[in-house]
């Protein structure tokens, strides 16, 4: 019920519905722990917490398959390193909602994990990328970010199939 005034606002051309409440809220609801649906889902129905989308990368462009952010575990936390560029609002948001590889790279998609990094957390640095019409977005430096693994949605490798789903 939630969609559907996004969607009419859509099919008459009136708005686009922000991408990242939508993928965030549509992928907790089917994938994440009853612990994100608590944590999340009340402040993103709200406006509040924001969540900004990690998945470009200088890199990778829009070839999700080809993700370098590491993401190394380390008994109930991964550390966190790499690059996120072209993410819009992350000067804004509370969290990034961040595509990292978990695997060997020659994996490709089958070796991807979504995390939540908090972006007031030791490590991360969020730099502007002015754009022509005055706005901005951003490049998110990731810097030996510490990220429990419960804040890991859906199983580890197993990121390609939600990204799929929620878009």
């Amino acid at each position: 019920h939630e969609l559907v005034p996004q969607h009419e606002l859509v099919h008459a051309r009136a708005a686009r519905p922000d991408l990242g409440p939508g993928i965030v809220a549509t992928t907790i609801l089917h994938h994440g722990t009853d612990d994100h649906r608590a944590r999340y889902l009340p402040g993103t129905r709200a406006g509040t917490p924001g969540f900004a989308l990690g998945y470009s990368e200088p890199e990778a462009g829009s070839d999700l398959g080809g993700v370098r952010t590491r993401a190394v575990r380390t008994g109930d936390a991964y550390v966190v390193t790499g690059e996120k560029r072209w993410t819009s609002d992350a000067h804004n948001a509370t969290y990034l909602w961040t595509l990292c590889r978990t695997g060997e790279r020659s994996d490709r998609s089958r070796s991807v994990s979504l995390l939540v990094i908090d972006l007031a957390a030791p490590g991360v640095e969020i730099r502007p990328i002015p754009t022509i019409d005055g706005h901005r977005l951003n490049e998110v430096f990731l810097d030996e970010v510490v990220v429990p693994v419960a804040d890991r949605v859906g199983p580890e490798g197993g990121a390609w199939a939600l990204m799929r789903d929620a878009l």
